[in-house]
């Protein structure tokens, strides 16, 4: 018998924290298949059912606290689901928005990913990242420039 049968298995959701969203129905269904969905997310609907940390995926020093009180769970999996979008046209688009666009859609998941491995050097547990596309990568969205980069550069 593995340790993976006897613990309860953990995955971290990155923006899980709104229900109508893909993130919280992800989290809905991996708590369906028997795992403990962990929500993390800047923001939160009310009355969520499952454990949530307030995180912003796009600044490391969170990212590092948030992984540093992950070290009593068994954490199978990572979902890097988090994502923004700022709609403009690109005339009007400011850097600053260009860029919290790809904090939040490439290098957050970079740093969760990073701190994830780093705190399961070793281990005869399988463990796994997924990060979450969008087909926008290959069918862009009108003035969703930033969003589309990002989620081809993901």
């Amino acid at each position: 018998m593995k340790a993976s049968d006897i613990m309860e298995q953990y995955v971290v959701v990155t923006g899980a924290g709104h229900k109508n969203g893909i993130g919280y129905a992800i989290a809905e269904e991996l708590f369906v298949q028997g795992y403990i969905p962990i929500l993390a997310d800047i923001s939160f609907d009310d009355g969520l059912p499952f454990g949530y940390y307030t995180l912003d995926v796009a600044d490391e020093n969170e990212v590092s606290l948030f992984w540093d009180n992950m070290d009593d769970k068994n954490i199978v999996a990572l979902a890097n689901v988090a994502g923004i979008t700022i709609i403009g046209k690109l005339v009007d688009y400011n850097l600053s928005d260009y860029e919290k666009t790809l904090n939040v859609n490439l290098i957050g998941p970079f740093l969760m990913s990073k701190y994830f491995v780093a705190a399961y050097p070793s281990s005869d547990i399988e463990r796994y990242v997924i990060n979450i596309g969008s087909d926008a990568s290959n069918r862009p969205i009108h003035r969703s420039f930033a969003y589309c980069s990002s989620k081809a550069a993901l």
